[in-house]
């Protein structure tokens, strides 16, 4: 059987090289049965008897018609197949006496590596119950571009392989299975299809020490999950958009999952559902958006350390006897919710670094006696944590600004009598600004005061306040004395907004290659460290990574490191540790005025090219 697949392959090959000895006319008739001459060797249908087409000698190939056998790779070197046409797939159920023959390739060859480049083209295996590609025991495999659907499950199936897939488009009930394998995505749509359509396998299962990397990808699912992470497997997602529709889980984590950047959306479910004892999970980026829960956990450890909450329900759901562990980096604000709510009920682990006073967390538990409750902060024994109390005062809930009684800062879970006196203390506003006046947003309170401070007594009610500020002008920044980038001053409302907007925006233009304008600390350092080439931090070790930055984000620590090394950028560092606080916002302006400052010290070009 080898020996004559062989021989059909090599005969196909000779008569491609005979082409450039052919008359025109002969080669424009050659190509009218859709081969082309320059994408390699035709792979043809197997002879009568045969019930595979095998591959076994390393080359460049391409498929162009129709097949009703699966393609078995076994080249001990490395195989290109082009796709040049949409394929049909009419392999039988079970060729060959076995299921796993049944995908469009599989591939066993552990010493080469098979690229499929199918540029814009579909490969329809629709009907066949198996899929396109199935990487065995070391097998490794490429696949660059294409559309490739298939009814059943396991369109691409990686058993104990590697698999990269650069922008590819699937669709099925479980369009990739990851079994003990290592699979990298990068681009691509992976789409389980409406609920009519699919089973309740997901788009990805990651099981059996199974490593999966997902970026700049777009995973939907319209039941069973977005992806199902099990024990002792690793799921990494960045830059990634994830959308559920159905009730379970957009991702249901009994692995490790970390989430660095990107957006999960379940409207009707638990965006992540935290769900063995073993299971861990860490969010360090990106926004859990628009979810009937954002974090679920019903077992084992959650680390939230970055991203953003948008949009919820509710943001964090604890079952009974659970906690989350929340580092300082994350600065946005968090709902709470419990099973079993109740007085002195922990909400977070300990922590000896005394940061969690300042997290913005807000219970929505309601106890059926009527209770409500806050979350309060202790600090017993060196430890700190966070924990259920029943609220019997008012709250001031301070945005921009400071809320103080009697001298001591107030915090959220603090609370305040009826007629208490209350100083609020606007922050400092950066260069170019000024405070303009007080916004209440629950309280019913009138606050007229324009200097930055002003003491008012507790209604009846909780309090919502933020400080609002007016922008007046633009500092001069110039260019090795080309004269003034960004002009004027402009005082007052719209037209002084309008002003930094249209100054910083024609900075951006003439000195930035009009890039996009990052909005965080870590979306600056990385934007001036790739201008400047990126080059190698001076002192980067194991031992000097920031550790409210993922360690395996090697560029975002180079970036961080080197930024801080030019004094573009400050970190926060103390004997313990080292940290960079990456999700802090950055204004325009802040941004403009460090870009003139790496330009100033000659760390890149000073004019955009």
């Amino acid at each position: 059987m080898r020996k004559k697949s062989t021989r059909l392959l090599s005969a196909a090959l000779a008569a491609c090289m005979m082409l450039t000895f052919l008359p025109i006319g002969v080669v424009s008739a050659f190509a009218d049965d859709g081969i082309d001459p320059t994408k390699g060797t035709p792979i043809e249908n197997p002879e009568d008897g045969q019930t595979v087409i095998e591959i076994d000698t390393p080359g460049v190939y391409q498929m162009y018609k129709a097949y009703d056998m699966p393609i078995l790779v076994t080249a001990k070197g490395d195989v290109t197949v082009n796709i040049t046409t949409d394929i049909d797939y009419k392999g039988s159920v079970g060729a060959g006496g076995n299921k796993y023959l049944n995908y469009v390739f599989r591939v066993s060859n552990p010493e080469g590596m098979l690229t499929i480049n199918a540029e814009n083209h579909e490969v329809d295996a629709w009907g066949n119950l198996r899929g396109f590609i199935y990487v065995h025991n070391g097998g490794k495999a490429t696949i660059n571009g294409g559309t490739y659907k298939s009814d059943d499950k396991e369109t691409l199936f990686n058993f104990y392989g590697e698999l990269w897939l650069n922008d590819v488009k699937a669709y099925s009930a479980e369009t990739v299975n990851n079994y003990g394998g290592k699979t990298y995505v990068d681009g691509g749509v992976y789409d389980g299809g409406d609920e009519n359509e699919t089973s309740f396998w997901p788009p990805f299962l990651n099981k059996n020490g199974a490593e999966l990397t997902l970026k700049n990808a777009k995973i939907h699912a319209a039941k069973g999950a977005c992806i199902g992470n099990n024990a002792n497997s690793t799921v990494k997602i960045e830059n990634t958009t994830l959308e559920y529709d159905s009730d379970y889980a957009a991702i249901p984590n009994r692995g490790n999952l970390y989430f660095y950047s990107g957006t999960i959306s379940a409207p009707n479910a638990s965006a992540i559902l935290n769900g063995t004892e073993k299971a861990y999970t860490e969010v360090s980026g990106g926004t859990i958006e628009k979810s009937k829960i954002g974090i679920k956990i019903s077992a084992g450890k959650v680390v939230l350390g970055g991203g953003s909450f948008d949009g919820n329900g509710n943001d964090i759901y604890l079952r009974n006897d659970q906690y989350i562990t929340i580092k300082d980096a994350f600065t946005d604000t968090a709902t709470v919710k419990c099973e079993n709510a109740v007085s002195d009920r922990r909400i977070t682990t300990e922590d000896s670094d005394e940061h969690q006073k300042s997290l913005k967390l807000t219970s929505l538990d309601d106890a059926s006696n009527g209770k409500k409750y806050l979350i309060g902060w202790k600090q017993e024994g060196g430890q700190e944590y966070r924990y259920l109390t029943e609220q019997t005062g008012y709250t001031v809930t301070a945005e921009h600004a400071t809320a103080t009684r009697n001298g001591e800062t107030l915090y959220s879970y603090d609370q305040v009598d009826e007629g208490d006196d209350v100083t609020l203390t606007a922050d400092a506003p950066e260069d170019g600004w000024v405070f303009a006046g007080w916004q209440v947003t629950e309280g019913g309170l009138t606050l007229n005061d324009t200097t930055g401070t002003v003491t008012f007594q507790m209604p009846a009610s909780d309090v919502v306040v933020s400080a609002q500020y007016e922008y007046v002008g633009t500092p001069v920044v110039t260019d090795d004395g080309s004269g003034d980038i960004v002009a004027g001053v402009v005082i007052g409302g719209i037209a002084a907004v309008g002003a930094y907007e249209v100054g910083t925006g024609l900075y951006r233009i003439t000195q930035m290659d009009d890039v996009a304008m990052p909005t965080n600390r870590i979306a600056l350092a990385k934007l001036l460290w790739e201008r400047a080439g990126k080059p190698e931090p001076e002192n980067l070790t194991d031992e000097t990574l920031y550790s409210d930055i993922s360690a395996e984000d090697t560029d975002a620590q180079k970036a961080a490191r080197w930024a801080v090394e030019q004094e573009l950028l400050k970190d926060d560092t103390n004997e313990d540790e080292q940290k960079f606080h990456p999700a802090f916002p950055v204004s325009k302006l802040r941004v403009c005025l460090t870009w003139e400052k790496a330009k100033q010290k000659g760390l890149f070009d000073t004019a955009a090219e």
